[in-house]
């Protein structure tokens, strides 16, 4: 990210008027100079954590350069942060509408679509955005798309290309280890959650998808381990509360208070490194079509 070029960060509200007025008596070329450091200015927030204050200078970058796709997508991306995902896809379309080669925009775009359940517009975004640049990421994030649609083909032609570009995808190896667990190839789910645990010990949804595999094969002291694990991992997952308990059930064993998960805390699906899109923790659901 680089870094603004004033050696002094001033509040906000002096900058932003400084920078206003400077404006009015310049050239179009330095107008867009000083546009591009507002950018800048909300990337360095942005990359603080400070992401209203981001949203602001991208406020000020938009107004000076209203044709800047660049700051719409952050501004898009910083509004998704903040918990408004009907402004974020606003300004994501405007960024795209300013530049519609812009791959990181359909990218975005269409993880909001996605965590919105709108797959097939997800899966028009994330195919737009491998049309421009392809990325190895993207695979995976679109096979998810092609998954929870039901169009197991698809999503395992996706999942393998993802492990083809990028052997060290734990993220790929879920996914389609899930897919495997959701046709009743049980063998090749085992495999492909060991090698996603393999290159990330710490993946929580690994562990509760490989104890949902050792629950289907009814190997309910390896699926106990890994639910165990998992709720050491992320206390108060509730799936896996969920899926514990059913083996506990099976085991004759009540629960044990050393794995209770930490008090008001809520469960629900864990996200997978890299911003991917979750992989539901519940039981499957019936096999997709893989022929």
């Amino acid at each position: 990210m680089t870094r603004p070029k004033t050696s002094m960060i001033l509040p906000l509200a002096v900058m932003i008027a400084a920078l206003a007025v400077s404006g009015c008596a310049r050239s179009q070329s330095e107008q867009d100079e000083t546009a591009s450091e507002a950018y800048n200015y909300g990337l360095f927030y942005a990359d603080k954590g400070d992401i209203a204050t981001a949203v602001a200078w991208f406020d000020e970058a938009i107004r000076m350069m209203p044709d800047n796709s660049d700051a719409y997508v952050a501004r898009g991306v910083a509004k998704a942060q903040l918990g408004d995902p009907g402004a974020a896809v606003m300004d994501l379309s405007h960024g795209i509408r300013a530049n519609p080669e812009s791959a990181r925009a359909y990218h975005e775009r269409g993880m909001l679509y996605i965590r919105a359940g709108a797959l097939e517009l997800a899966i028009a975004d994330f195919s737009d955005a491998l049309r421009i640049e392809p990325d190895r990421n993207l695979y995976s994030k679109r096979g998810y798309a092609y998954m929870k649609q039901g169009n197991g083909q698809a999503a395992l032609q996706d999942f393998n290309m993802a492990v083809q570009q990028n052997p060290n995808s734990s993220e790929a190896y879920n996914h389609r280890g899930f897919l495997y667990l959701q046709a009743g190839k049980l063998e090749a789910a085992m495999a492909d959650m060991n090698r996603a645990l393999e290159l990330n010990p710490k993946f929580t949804d690994a562990y509760n998808t490989r104890g949902l595999i050792s629950t289907h094969a009814r190997q309910w002291e390896a699926a106990l381990k890994d639910f165990n694990t998992a709720l050491q991992l992320q206390p108060g997952f509730k799936q896996v509360i969920d899926n514990r308990a059913h083996v506990l059930a099976q085991l004759g064993q009540s629960e044990q208070p050393d794995v209770e998960p930490a008090a008001g805390k809520d469960g629900g699906v864990v996200m997978a490194p890299d911003d991917e899109p979750p992989v539901p923790a519940e039981a499957p659901e019936p096999a997709p079509n893989m022929e």
